[in-house]
Parts: structure tokens; sequence; C-alpha cells
């Protein structure tokens, strides 16, 4: 979801976005993983308040359009597919499911750390 932010807000644009950003010369980054979240702005000193209303804008107006909402699924749907291609990722994640269920107390019964906990199975992949 953290990439839908600068995908457009209730007022700004994905294009109007990039385009303010460029005319500023301020950059405004995500990130994220299972328990941090980050919105993060570089701007010149004199530029700041205008991109600080712009980072405000994205952070307390994002958009969230259904379509945009629609192709990050396919997106995240297609990584899924393309992981359970890859032997190294597969065993990894068995690995660690197999290391959690057998050894609790070493490894915790939850998922923590790991985003959405054990791998999806194929046919569960479209509930996503």
């Amino acid at each position: 979801m953290l990439n839908l932010l600068k995908e457009g807000t209730t007022s700004l644009s994905s294009i109007q976005i990039a385009e303010a950003q460029e005319r500023l010369g301020a950059t405004i980054s995500t990130s994220g993983s299972v328990d941090r979240t980050a919105v993060s702005l570089t701007a010149a000193t004199p530029n700041l308040r205008p991109s600080l209303d712009i980072l405000a804008d994205v952070i307390r107006n994002p958009a969230f359009s259904p379509s945009e909402l629609e192709r990050l699924r396919q997106q995240q749907l297609a990584s899924i597919a393309s992981e359970m291609t890859q032997p190294n990722i597969i065993a990894r994640r068995v690995g660690e499911t197999i290391g959690r269920l057998e050894y609790p107390a070493t490894h915790g019964t939850v998922f923590y750390g790991w985003p959405g906990g054990p791998v999806p199975l194929p046919r569960t992949w479209n509930r996503l």
C-alpha cells in the first residue's frame, strides 16, 4: 500500500505530484516492514514549505483508487507466483515454517518479521 501513496491524492494526480517534486527539487520516499512505516522528504531549504505541503497531502489524503489497488494486487500475485518458481525462496519459507511449528520455544509461534506468515498456497492467492 505504501507504493500507492505517491499515486495520487484527493487533490493531486500522480503526475502532478511528480511534477511538483521535480519543480521543487524534492523527493518523497516510502518504505516499510512488518513493524514500521516511513515516509520521508528530501528538499532544498528554500523549497521546504511547499515540499512539506505536498508531503502532508500525500500522507493525509491518499486517493487509493480502485484501479490502482487492483493493479497493485495483480503485481503482488505475480510476485508470489514468481517466488513459487524459485527453489531457494521456497526452501527458506518452508524451513522457517517448520522451525516455527516444530520448535515454538525457540522460534515462537507468531510469524513475527514475516509479512503474511507462512507461504500461501496457490489456491489461496486469489483471496489476497
